[in-house]
């Protein structure tokens, strides 16, 4: 997965909600930052930031995903 699509995530993330949600949701999903936008990472690590996500809203995946898709 491109890091620009973390960027994303983290910017969407941030904008509504502040820097300490992105910290808190990269502690859940076990994950620590540091995503560059040229770098590659694994597609299992937006998949634990939207599970982490998932479960601190209460909401399923695939609504996460929707509204990360909206804010980006």
């Amino acid at each position: 997965m491109k890091g620009i699509i973390f960027n994303l995530v983290e910017a969407v993330v941030t904008d509504a909600h502040g820097e300490q949600v992105w910290d808190q949701l990269l502690t859940d999903a076990g994950l620590e930052g540091g995503y560059t936008s040229i770098g590659d990472y694994p597609d299992e690590d937006l998949f634990a930031l939207v599970g982490a996500a998932s479960r601190a809203l209460d909401l399923p995946p695939d609504d996460v995903v929707r509204t990360l898709g909206h804010g980006a």
